[in-house]
Formats: C-alpha cells, structure tokens, sequence
C-alpha cells in the first residue's frame, strides 16, 4: 500500500474515499474509477463503505461537487455513484437530512439533464430515476414545486433526445414518478402536460425495449386518475395510442413488453370513456389476435396478464361483442378455464370473462293475467345477463309476432283470428349483437279463458202467453264473441230463428207445459249451450173474465159478479157487461147490479175484457129472475111494451159500442157519455148505489206494460190528493220524501236507480266533460290569455247539450226506475220495470228508438243551462282564486274553492229544468207514446209556472242542492286534478 505526500492526510490508495477527498485530480479520478467499479459489483457495498465511512458526509459533498466539475467524466460518473447510493432509502433519507436547507442535490441534478454530454445527462437522470424508486425520494423530489417543474420539463425534453438510453433515463424517470397518485396529478397538471403525453406515446414506438415498456408503464399509470383521463382521452386519436399499444402487445419479441402494453391497456379500459375509446379503435381485432397469442403462451404471467385484459374488456356491453365474435379467443377461454394446470388467480379472471361472454338462456315461461274478453296482460321476469347487453324480449304467438321490445309487462288485445284457436304464447331473448336464445315452454290459453266460446242468451224469460202463443225475451250473452243469430226449439225442435233478442213461439196447444229453450249461433253455425226455461200454456178461457157468477136478488134485480182474467191478453182497459146482447155497464168495476128487471125472465149474461190486443168474453152464464106473484102490482116495472122499447133501442146501443171501440183509450166517463139515454138515468143511480153498497174494486195491471185506465172519480181523488200535497210545506215534503222510501222500501228503496244513475253519470259527464276540455286546449275560451265569459258560457252550453243527448235514454230509464214504490207512498206514474236492460228494452218496443229520447226536450236545456253556468263559472272562479293568492299554486285547494262556487251556481240554475224534467220524464203516456199531462218543456215549464208560480219552480231546491252540491265539487275537483296529472306526465 503506498502512499504521496500530495494529501492533508495520509493517502492510502488502498481506501478509495481517501483518495476522494485528495485534493490531486488523478487521485480523485481514480477514486472515482474504483467507486464505480465496486457499485457495478456490489451496490450494496458501496452504500455500506460510504455509511462506515468516519466522516460520510464529507465523501457526498465531495461527490456532490463533482457534479458541477467541468470535466464530463467526473460528473457523469459521480451521477451514476449518486444513483446507486440513492437506490438506499436510508441513505436517501440521510442526504436528505443534509440538504434540508437548499435541495442542492436535486437542484444539480436537474440541471445537469441540460448539459450537452449525453453520458452526463443519462446518469443525471438516472440518479433521479434512482431518487423517486423510492417513497421517501419521491416527497423529497415534490417539496419544491418550481424546482419540480424545471426537471420535468428538462425530462420531457430528454424523451426526444437521439441516444436510446437518455430517452429510456427519462422514460424511466417518468414511470417511477406515476408510481404515486399525487405525482400523477403533478406532472398532468403543469403547462406542457400535452406535449409530455405526446412524447411518451411515441416512445411507445421505440425499438429499445426498456423506453417502452417505461413509456407503457407511465401511460398505463397516468390513466389512473380522472385528470389524466381527460388529458388522454383529448390526445389519444390525434397519437394514435391504441394502435401503439396494440403494436406493443403484438410484437411477440419480448414477453416484458406484452405484459406491459397489457397492463396499459387495462388502466385505459378500466374507465368508462377510455373503454368506448379502446373499442372505437380500428385496431381492436389485432388487439385481440395479440391477446390470444398470449393466453397461447407458455408464461403464466403472460397468460394472466392476457387474460385480465380481456376480462376488462368485456367488462362493458360494447367490449363483450366484439370478444364474443372472435371465436378463437373464445374457444381458448374455454380450454384454460377446463385445464387442471390453470392456477387459481388465473381461473378466477377466466371464469369471471366466460361469464360476461355466455350467451342467453332459454327464458322461463311467460305468466298471464287479466284475462278477459277483450285483452290479456302477459309478463315475463327481467333477463339481466352478465354481459350487460341490453336484452330485447319478443312475444310471439306460434309464428306471429305479438310484441317486441325492452318492457317485461305488456297488455295485448285478443285479435279476431285468436276467437277460433289457443294461444300458444312463446318468449325469446335476444341482443344487439344477434345473440338470440331459444324460445321458453310456450303457454296456451284456450278460448274458453279468453270467454271465446259462444255462450248461450242470458235472462230468458216469457214475457207473454196465450193457449197458443208464447213470447219469450233475452238478453244478449256475455263475450267478445257475438252472435249472428239465435234458435229456438220447443221440446228439442228446432222452430224459430231469428237475429232479434224476443221471439214467439206459435201453434201451441192450449193448457200444456212446453220446455222452450234457445241458443246462441256464431260463425261457422259454431252453436252455443241452449237456454232453458219450463212454460205453460193458458186455457182457452184465461184471457176473459173469470168467475162470471149471476146471482138472483129478487123479481126485478140480479147481482153479476167476475174476476180479472187469468192470463190477461195486452193491457187491459174495461170490461164490458151484455145481458140478453145488450150493453148494460162498461167500467173498471167487477160487480154490477142489474134492477128494474123482468119478474121469471131468463137473463143470459156474458163480460168482455177489452185489451190492447183486442176483446175477449167469458162464457154465457144465464139466470131467471124470480116469478111475480102479482101479476097486476105496481112494481111491475118491464112489461112486454117496455121490452119492445127496449129491442127498439138496440140499434142505439149497437151505435154507441161502435163509438166505444172506436175510443176504447178514452175514459170511462166519456163513454158514459155516449150511451144511449134511455139508460143513462137508472145507471147513474144503480152505479152510485153499488158504489156506496160494495165499494170500488181495483183491478192491478199484469205486465208492467199493461196500465189500467182510471174512472172519473179516481181521477178527481188523484186531483184531490195531488193538490193536498201541493198544499203541504216545502222542507215537510222534502222530509218525508227522504224518509217515506226508507221506511217503506227499506234501505235499497232509497238506492233505486243506482246503476243508470251511475251510467248515465259515465256517458253525460265523459262527454260533457271530455268536449269542454278539448274547446279549451284549443284556445277557444280564452281572450288576451283570460276566461272569457261569454265564450266559457257558450263552450259549457254545447258540451252540454252533446252529453244529454247521449245520456237521455239512461235518464229516462232512471227516472222510471227512481219513482217506482210501493202503492202507499206512490207519488206520480207508476212504471213496472225490472231493471235498466228490462226497461230499455220495454220502451224499445213500445215506443221505437225514438222512444228512449222521450224528455229530451226538457234534459238537452236543463244540462245545457247547468253546464254552462258549471265550467264557465269555474273557470272564472279557478282564474279569480289564482289571482287573489290565496293558495299556493297548482295547490287542488284552488279547484275545490272554484267548486263550491260553481255548485251555488249550479243548482239555482238547474233546479227550474229539474223539476220540469222530472215531470216530463214520469208522466204517463197514451198508446201513441204521447205525455197525457203536459206536451212539451214549454207547456210543462208554462204550466208550472201559471198554477204554482216561481215556488214551484224551485221546488225540493234543498234536495238538489244536497245531490248536485257535492257531486259539483268532486267531480270538477277529481277533473281538475286528473288533468293536471296528465299534462305533467305526457
């Protein structure tokens, strides 16, 4: 070991930090030599000879000097010392310690990354790849952000430098910066963070396999955060990253380099922009030629990192089908997935991609509800594939096609083809990208389900009979399907048939029981269950009066009694007495006595009961009066003379019963009126006396369309009663009105008419309403953005009168159905219906169609008049509200106020139309379908008027108020609402 005398101390050459402290440049410089002999060797040996050193901190400030010598040798080989010591966390931390005051170390090592000798600046930068491999270095590299930024950009600048290893030095310093998330956002957010990203994609390209792989690894790093996303999602078309990722993947020749572009591209993929722009790329089917290279490759780490690339591909719907399409990828999945060799972490990425990329299953069979005649709702369960493509469901029924789309809930109307066979509802699923799944067990529903099957008439009854006819009704049946036609039989025969809901059955026999029953036919003479019912015929004698009894009083009197018909033919109106062929009494009355009579004279008697449909008279019954035994007495009252008179009057007679059949709808009273004269004088008494000596009998209709005409003194009772209850308060008719039904009828009296009423509701107010609110979404009712009065008054007036023109047959009917009570508490006509089909059908019949419009007159007025002040004063109420502020807007407060405003209105000006409407409804009609009582709204309104003045007018105005009132607030409050709901959804 030799020594000089150049050096403070001794110099020992053995003990190269001594000669580093030399003051003599060759000693220095052969230092130097055998420094970084030994960092090659042993890294680790240099850090410990440095540390044992007994003054180390001299040694680095000598070494720290020579990084600004002038001599490139010692200061590139003194930044390469530097980069092995600075490889040692402790010693990091050491330096660190001592350069707390001016960060002199990094301030020249980034200014040596200037310098123009390329061998300095590469292991200037590698000192400070060096520094930043570790946590500690990288805090220390970030305490000065200026000085940060300097060596930066001098590193941006280094990834364009011609030798190879200074732009890996620099690619390198980069990747170990993106090792922390914090760098990552420094180095994305100084000034020339674009030009940085430029260069590291186009190290990417580099053929020195460390530059880029270091330039991969930084890419894939920077994608880590959302600033750098932005930042790279804005340059990488115009640089073209994908491909030269896709490049770096596939360029086979080493496996550090796939493994890296690899990873590179996961970071990319893993967000949701940098995936749509990895699968935008037109590199993408080389991508994945790249990717299967590498599950084929015998490195398991190459495998692995293949195989989690794919898995972050298909991680997203547009990623699966491209994957799902390259077969080869597909089938080799499959193979590692199968294989015994395949490790753990590598089977669990490969599963989890089989999964994204299995195709569809066979869907569950569809469920059915709400089956009805007219639709059915089919739904199925929600298909959620891993793969996360969108899944479209399609219903078919067999081969056609029902629906189509996204939703799992569909109703669906029953087509007219379907009415014959099942259905056979199937279901598949299909993709995007063409994969579609076999169908599921199809579901059949039979047309018995779906109420197909013709069914039979519903309601049969027989609403007449004689000894040979008999008249049956029906209702149609229930179902879509409808019947074309319908067969009757009677006792299995076929009979009749017909398209009408009513037939008669003729050539009956008189007194015997028949099984008549009648079917639905349909297309194809497809024919229905038969409808049954049992009826007997009537006797021959069943339609005329029955029990005719004469009973002798004495010489001069006989007393004939009758009952009513059994069976009576059509309405029946009087009865008509003959004794001896001559016309004694016509009337309502069961019982007549004869007087003034031949002593042993043989009377024969015989009643006629005249009906709408004709005559008919009971059998002859013949009695003689008792003998006189004083021939020459006084009371000998019809002698021979008077007979003769009696036969002359005949002729008379025979020419007052031609005027009575003529006038059979007139009253009795006036065919009193025509009777011969000679008669008249005894009738009037024999009737008063028969009256006050038996009573009146009363004879009740059969049929609630046979009405039985009153006499002349029932007519004044009636006049008598109806002016006592006219004479009756007010709120006392109201009172007992409302508490009569109940207490006579029961709590369903009070309910009556409850179905029309509601029906009737449905079609009047649906189109009144309905007409209303197009005139006002059309504009029309408004005038510079306000209600018009005038305008809303005419808008509500034609609504009106579109809805009581629609809904006047139901009124009618609920008119009928309401007054109808028991004969104790009957007020006004009584109708005899038996519900609101019955009662359509009866007026029908009788009346024609034009029938059911009966009262029109007075309704089209009423709900006019009632509809116009309704909407336009709730108009104008809901727009005043709103301006006064007394509610917040769109508040339903608003709507309800604005009704009880409008429901005042209302009833004041319905009530006048109510009451005559009600009286026009419920009159009584000739056999013409004429009113008896009043002809028309104006005769009924001038009427009304002249006898009972304006009070009359507004009679049971309480009761009306208490119908219309609250029906006025919610039904425009629930209209109101509605609507709003409504427009705020569509």
């Amino acid at each position: 070991m030799s020594s000089t005398a150049c050096c403070p101390d001794p110099c020992n050459n053995g003990n190269p930090l001594t000669w580093l402290l030399c003051p003599s440049i060759d000693h220095v410089s052969s230092a130097l030599q055998i420094l970084l002999d030994l960092a090659r060797e042993d890294k680790g040996a240099l850090v410990e000879k440095v540390l044992q050193h007994r003054n180390p901190e001299l040694c680095i400030d000598v070494l720290r000097k020579l990084l600004k010598s002038s001599a490139s040798w010692l200061s590139s080989t003194a930044a390469c010392i530097f980069g092995v010591l600075l490889e040692n966390e402790f010693m990091v931390l050491k330096l660190q310690k001592g350069a707390e005051e001016d960060n002199n170390l990094i301030c020249d090592l980034a200014q040596m990354l200037s310098v123009d000798e390329s061998d300095v600046v590469m292991n200037a930068a590698g000192a400070i790849a060096s520094l930043v491999e570790t946590a500690s270095g990288r805090t220390w590299f970030l305490q000065n952000q200026s000085l940060f930024n300097e060596a930066l950009e001098r590193l941006s600048v280094l990834l364009e430098n011609e030798r190879e290893n200074t732009v890996n030095s620099a690619a390198l310093v980069l990747a170990r910066l993106s090792l922390c998330e914090e760098t990552c956002e420094k180095v994305l957010s100084y000034s020339s963070a674009c030009e940085t990203f430029r260069r590291l994609a186009q190290c990417l390209s580099c053929s020195h396999k460390d530059t880029a792989m270091n330039a991969g690894f930084a890419v894939g790093r920077l994608c880590g955060s959302r600033q750098a996303r932005i930042l790279i999602l804005r340059e990488a078309k115009e640089h073209q990253l994908v491909s030269r990722l896709q490049a770096l993947l596939s360029s086979g020749s080493e496996v550090e380099m796939s493994q890296t572009a690899c990873f590179a591209l996961s970071c990319l993929a893993n967000d949701e922009d940098g995936h749509a722009l990895l699968m935008e790329s037109t590199s993408v089917p080389a991508l994945l030629d790249g990717l299967l290279q590498m599950l084929q490759s015998p490195e398991p780490d190459s495998i692995w990192f293949a195989a989690m690339t794919v898995r972050v591909l298909v991680s997203r719907p547009s990623g699966v089908v491209p994957v799902r399409m390259h077969y080869p990828l597909l089938k080799q999945l499959k193979l590692l997935s199968m294989s015994s060799s395949t490790g753990p972490e590598l089977q669990e990425e490969v599963n989890m991609c089989l999964r994204r990329l299995e195709h569809l299953s066979k869907p569950p069979p569809v469920m059915v509800t709400n089956l009805t005649s007219t639709s059915y709702t089919v739904s199925w369960e929600r298909c959620k594939p891993e793969s996360g493509l969108e899944v479209i469901y399609s219903l078919f029924d067999r081969n056609v096609m029902l629906y189509q789309g996204l939703l799992c809930q569909v109703t669906l109307p029953v087509s007219p083809h379907q009415s014959m066979e099942p259905l056979s509802l199937l279901l598949n699923l299909s993709t995007p990208d063409g994969d579609i799944s076999p169908f599921s067990e199809p579901v059949v529903i039979t047309p018995e389900k779906l109420g197909f099957r013709l069914k039979p008439p519903q309601e049969l009854c027989v609403i007449g009979s004689t000894a040979t006819h008999v008249h049956l009704c029906w209702i149609e049946p229930e179902g879509r399907v409808k019947p074309r036609s319908y067969q009757i039989y009677c006792n299995d025969t076929l009979v009749k048939t017909t398209t009408l809901l009513g037939a008669t059955v003729n050539g009956l026999s008189p007194a015997t029981s028949y099984k008549l029953s009648v079917s639905s036919l349909g297309q194809g003479d497809a024919e229905s269950p038969r409808a049954v019912i049992e009826v007997r015929t009537a006797d021959d004698q069943d339609h005329a009066p029955s029990a005719l009894t004469v009973v002798v009083l004495g010489r001069h009197e006989l007393q004939i009694n009758w009952g009513v018909p059994v069976a009576p033919l059509g309405r029946l109106f009087k009865y008509e007495l003959n004794m001896n062929g001559c016309v004694v009494y016509m009337g309502t009355e069961r019982a007549y006595t004869a007087r003034r009579l031949s002593a042993n004279t043989a009377y024969t008697c015989t009643v006629t009961a005249i009906t709408s449909r004709g005559r008919c008279q009971s059998s002859p019954v013949t009695k003689k009066s008792a003998r006189d035994e004083y021939l020459h007495s006084s009371r000998y009252m019809l002698s021979p003379i008077h007979q003769t008179a009696s036969k002359r009057s005949t002729p008379s007679s025979i020419q007052v019963m031609s005027e009575v059949k003529k006038n059979d709808t007139n009253s009795p009273a006036t065919l009193k009126s025509k009777v011969h004269p000679t008669m008249v004088q005894h009738r009037a008494i024999d009737l008063r006396k028969d009256r006050l000596r038996q009573g009146s009998a009363v004879v009740f209709p059969v049929s609630s369309t046979d009405h039985l005409m009153v006499s002349n003194g029932e007519h004044s009772e009636y006049i008598f009663r109806m002016q006592t209850l006219s004479s009756i308060p007010e709120d006392l008719t109201h009172f007992r009105a409302k508490i009569s039904p109940g207490k006579i009828d029961g709590l369903a009296g009070l309910q009556k008419g409850l179905v029309p009423g509601l029906v009737y509701q449905f079609f009047m107010n649906g189109v009144r309403l309905g007409s209303y609110a197009i005139i006002e979404s059309l504009g029309y009712i408004h005038t510079d953005g306000r209600v018009s009065a005038a305008k809303s008054t005419v808008s509500g007036a034609i609504a009106g009168v579109v809805g009581a023109v629609m809904g006047s047959p139901i009124y009618l009917v609920k008119t009928h159905l309401q007054s109808q009570s028991t004969s104790s508490i009957a007020v006004g006509h009584q109708y005899k219906h038996r519900g609101m089909m019955h009662a359509l059908l009866a007026i029908h019949k009788q009346h024609g169609i034009l029938g059911l419009w009966r009262g029109a007159s007075a309704a089209v007025p009423r709900v006019s008049v009632g509809s116009a002040a309704q909407l336009s004063t709730f108009s104008a109420s809901k727009e005043l509200v709103t301006d006064l502020q007394v509610f917040s807007e769109g508040s339903w407060l608003i709507a309800l106020s604005a009704g009880m405003i409008s429901s005042v209105v209302v009833v004041l000006a319905m009530t006048p139309f109510d009451v005559v409407s009600t009286r026009l409804y419920n009159q009584p009609v000739n056999h013409l379908g004429k009113g008896v009582l009043y002809r028309g709204f104006v005769d009924c309104f001038s009427k009304t008027l002249k006898k009972e003045g304006m009070t009359g007018l507004y009679k049971g105005l309480g009761a009306s108020y208490f119908r219309l009132g609250p029906h006025t607030i919610l039904s425009l409050l629930f209209w109101n609402e509605l609507r709003t709901l409504y427009h705020s959804n569509s």
